[in-house]
């Protein structure tokens, strides 16, 4: 499988299976340390801070 080269592929790739919102956040951040996210960066918030996993 191609590793992802933004944020958006990051959480489609990774996220396939995922049954727990606390796997999904860690994923959301992870995928976010990496390649940060346009959306996220404009509020300056990571994933867990905003709730929000998308």
């Amino acid at each position: 499988m191609q590793e992802p080269d933004n944020y958006h592929d990051c959480i489609l790739q990774n996220m396939k299976n995922v049954s727990s919102d606390m796997a999904a956040r860690a994923i959301a951040e992870a995928c976010y340390d990496k390649y940060g996210d346009p959306e996220l960066l404009k509020s300056n918030k990571k994933p867990a801070e905003t709730g929000s996993t998308n």
